[in-house]
């Protein structure tokens, strides 16, 4: 397993809700949209390739997650809060005299890693245990120095509405652009498998495209502009949780389900009785397909920090055709430690 940091040169706008609202953009981007890129951005390399890449692709990809390294300090990862911390019961005594610390807690997204390691074992965040850092990130208070005031900047840019069939502008129709500004010595990390040495080279190849065009929306502007590093700080064995009843999931996933499913299937995703094991959030993955004004079908996926009891394999999911006729794909694929 690979760890790759993204160090953005310029600010990003990501949005795959595809729901139009431009005027927020998500501070993190997902293993479905990390891998539709790197697939993209291979097809303009090796166009023979595209087809396999797309339908089989040779690696398997976490979303893209925050961290923050000093110079010559270790580096801060950050990982999705697991779903089956948000779901505590508490007594009403403890609501009424903790109410305060109860909605800190409830905001929390982010858990720097020896925290969440904790976390997936008692399922339970400890408010005078942590620091939080812009409501939504928390550490050991012991790590509290370490960490710097916020992670990233937001901005709004009045833009003009753009026809998707003409590409011109709409006269008298604005809207309001939203991105990401990370602070120095913050970004972007994610974990990465390969099926072998010629699909990681040929995978960092398009990663460095990637980053000379940008990942995100308008890209055409210099947005999205990132350079990379691999990272060897990162120790799946330091995380990894103790109890092998439950597995964390650190992509989107989408089971690979069988309707007309053989008894003796040996694919984990097809026999139903995980899911009363599970704890879990939905999300819908819309969005557009590039360049074609066409909307693509929405796909409902598992999201990160999703827990099962077996490690799930996942599904690439066909979500329409572009106006070339080529089919486009989503990945659902699990990424499990």
């Amino acid at each position: 397993m690979k760890c790759y940091c993204l160090k953005f040169k310029s600010p990003f706008h990501v949005d795959t809700r595809g729901t139009g609202f431009y005027e927020q953009s998500d501070h993190y981007i997902q293993s479905s949209t990390l891998s539709a890129a790197i697939v993209s951005t291979w097809a303009m390399l090796e166009p023979d390739d595209a087809k396999s890449w797309a339908t089989r692709p040779d690696f398997r990809l976490s979303s893209a997650f925050p961290y923050y390294q000093k110079k010559n300090e270790d580096t801060c990862f950050f990982l999705p809060r697991p779903v089956n911390s948000m779901a505590n019961v508490l007594e009403e005594e403890d609501i009424k005299e903790n109410f305060k610390h109860i909605k800190a807690i409830n905001k929390i997204k982010w858990l720097e890693s020896s925290l969440w390691t904790e976390v997936v074992e008692n399922s339970k965040i400890e408010y005078e245990n942590i620091h939080i850092i812009s409501h939504i990130f928390a550490c050991h208070k012991s790590k509290s120095n370490q960490m710097p005031l916020r992670f990233w900047a937001e901005e709004e840019k009045p833009r003009l509405y753009t026809d998707r069939f003409t590409n011109q502008a709409i006269e008298g129709k604005i809207f309001r652009f939203g991105r990401i500004y990370f602070e120095n010595n913050c970004g972007l990390y994610f974990l990465a498998r390969f099926d072998n040495n010629d699909a990681q080279l040929k995978f960092e190849s398009a990663l460095t495209l990637l980053g000379d065009s940008g990942i995100g929306s308008d890209r055409s502007t210099g947005n999205g502009l990132f350079t990379w590093e691999k990272n060897n700080q990162f120790d799946p064995a330091l995380i990894a949780p103790k109890q092998d009843s439950s597995h964390i999931c650190l992509s989107l996933l989408n089971p690979c389900i069988k309707e007309n499913c053989e008894k003796n299937c040996d694919v984990k995703d097809c026999k139903m009785d995980w899911i009363k094991q599970s704890n879990y959030q939905f999300l819908t993955n819309a969005g557009w397909i590039g360049t074609s004004g066409k909307q693509r079908k929405s796909v409902r996926m598992f999201v990160e920090g999703s827990s099962f009891p077996v490690k799930l394999n996942g599904n690439i999911v066909e979500v329409g055709k572009s106006h070339q006729g080529y089919k486009v794909y989503r990945d659902g694929r699990g990424f499990f430690l």
